[in-house]
């Protein structure tokens, strides 16, 4: 009686059945139309991938109602059965929160199309996310005297991208205008408005693979203004408190010149418990209960970083050019950071100068694994944990 008052035009009706048939006319052209409700529901996305099925890519797709598909591209391609792109509502954020869901069934990543942009949120097979999300506001910079009254940076957490060497409060800008974006099969490509002041304009693409839990964004960074400007793409990306960061250290045999640095930032205690430093590996522990900062730089030439929380890990990979390339910050490659509130993962590329038009671009690939049980991190330990991700 509860379904026949839900659904009083349909109830007891005969059942319809639909079976394959013959196409008769294979040149006529078919008008098929879909209807979805706007809810996240599976059986949408079952609908449109079997339409794929049956008549292949449609040459034209027409959104008859704008409302309901709310500016939000649309098309149909193969991927479609693994990446997931589409809009999701981030309540939890004070914002319009409306960020862009990037999936492919193992890894689901959100990027913050309000404002940033940003990787807010990553998690492999359900996990909890590994991203920070300050959404207390607790981490900002007041950079009013650069950038105009009233004008706040906030880390918002995840991944962004800024430009080395760091200086305040020019690295630090306000990035909290809606980005354009554009989505493609394998992810999308967000473009923040050109920055005020320093006329940088970012660029990043997110691409996910089709199956497996990897993804790769490359980063972009143009000069817009007449002035010439020298330093390095700089991808950092803030992870949530609870981690494990483990750094690779070069072991190439040159002898009698040295073959890597450890850079310390002034505020670093060399002798902090959080450090453990290997002759293969360089372990960096975040502790909430730490409030002390640290932050450690690395002449990274295997171009590779590893991240532990819980029982996901992940690596985050690289391009080095030492032979011919000039590194920020004593030839860091790559930097670690360590709060009381969350751990930042930082890559850098090579230094370079740019004229007006002129471009820089970093790439970083993501690969996670997940059910890792790491009890031990001597060097046999952590070898078998690179060896997967």
């Amino acid at each position: 009686d509860k379904i026949k008052a839900l659904f009083p035009n349909t109830y007891g009706k005969n059942e319809i059945t639909f079976v394959k048939g013959s196409n008769t006319s294979e040149a006529k052209k078919q008008v098929v139309g879909v209807i979805l409700s706007g809810g996240q529901a599976p059986g949408g996305h079952n609908v449109v991938c079997g339409l794929y099925d049956a008549i292949g890519q449609p040459s034209t797709w027409q959104d008859n109602n704008n409302v309901i598909m709310n500016d939000v591209v649309f098309y149909i391609s193969p991927y479609y059965y693994y990446i997931r792109v589409g809009q999701t509502n981030f309540s939890r954020w004070q914002l319009e929160s409306w960020a862009q869901d990037i999936a492919n069934g193992r890894l689901d990543i959100y990027v913050t199309i309000d404002v940033g942009p940003r990787i807010i949120y990553c998690s492999m097979d359900g996990s909890p996310n590994m991203m920070l999300e300050d959404i207390e506001r607790k981490v900002s910079k007041d950079v009013s005297s650069m950038f105009g009254i009233d004008k706040y940076w906030y880390i918002y957490g995840g991944h962004r991208l800024w430009f080395s060497p760091e200086e305040y409060p020019k690295t630090y800008y306000p990035d909290n205008e809606k980005v354009v974006y554009t989505i493609t099969e394998t992810g999308c490509i967000l473009n923040p408005p050109t920055q005020q002041v320093t006329g940088l304009k970012h660029t990043i693409t997110i691409s996910m693979h089709p199956e497996e839990p990897v993804v790769t964004i490359n980063h972009v960074t143009t000069n817009t203004s007449q002035e010439e400007v020298k330093g390095a793409s700089w991808a950092l990306t803030a992870m949530r408190s609870g981690g494990i960061t483990i750094v690779p250290q070069t072991t190439t045999d040159t002898e009698l010149l040295p073959n890597r640095s450890i850079v310390f930032w002034p505020y670093t205690d060399i002798n902090d418990s959080r450090l453990s430093l290997g002759n293969k590996y360089v372990v960096i522990r975040q502790d909430p209960s730490n409030v002390n900062p640290i932050k450690l730089g690395f002449t990274n030439s295997i171009g590779k970083v590893m991240y532990l929380n819980g029982n996901v890990a992940c690596s985050v990979s690289f391009g080095t050019s030492y032979e011919d390339g000039e590194y920020p910050d004593f030839g860091a490659s790559c930097e670690v950071y360590e709060s009381d509130y969350f751990t930042e993962v930082e890559t850098l590329s090579p230094l370079k100068t740019l004229a007006e038009g002129a471009s820089i671009s970093h790439t970083e690939k993501w690969k996670f694994a997940s059910d890792v049980n790491m009890t031990s991190f001597d060097d046999e330990s952590i070898d078998a944990l690179s060896r997967i991700i």
